[in-house]
C-alpha cells in the first residue's frame, strides 16, 4: 500500500510491524519450499483417504462413510467432475 499521507503511512507501518504482516526472507522460502511439494503432498493425501474410505466401507462395525471418493456417496459426481 503507497500513501501519499504521512499520518496513513505511519499507521500502516505501525500495523505491518506489530501484525506481522510481512513475510520474513525464511517465512518466504518455507512457502516457496511448501509449493514444490505441495501436489504431491495431496496425491498422497488423497490416495491415504481414499483408502482409508475404502477400508471403513467394507468393515462391519462402520455404519456409514462420508467421503466424496466412494461412488456411493452423494457427492461422488461432483467430486468426479471438480477432479478433472
Amino acid at each position: 500500500i503507497v500513501s501519499a499521507h504521512p499520518d496513513i503511512s505511519e499507521k500502516l507501518a505501525f500495523l505491518q510491524n506489530t501484525i506481522d504482516a510481512i513475510l520474513s526472507p525464511l517465512d518466504c522460502s518455507l512457502v516457496i519450499r511448501g509449493i514444490a511439494t505441495l501436489s504431491v503432498r495431496l496425491d498422497r493425501e488423497t490416495a491415504n483417504a481414499q483408502a482409508i474410505a475404502e477400508f471403513l466401507a467394507q468393515h462391519p462395525d462402520v455404519a456409514h462413510v462420508y467421503y466424496p471418493g466412494l461412488k456411493n456417496d452423494p457427492g461422488y459426481a461432483l467430486a468426479q467432475k471438480e477432479t478433472t
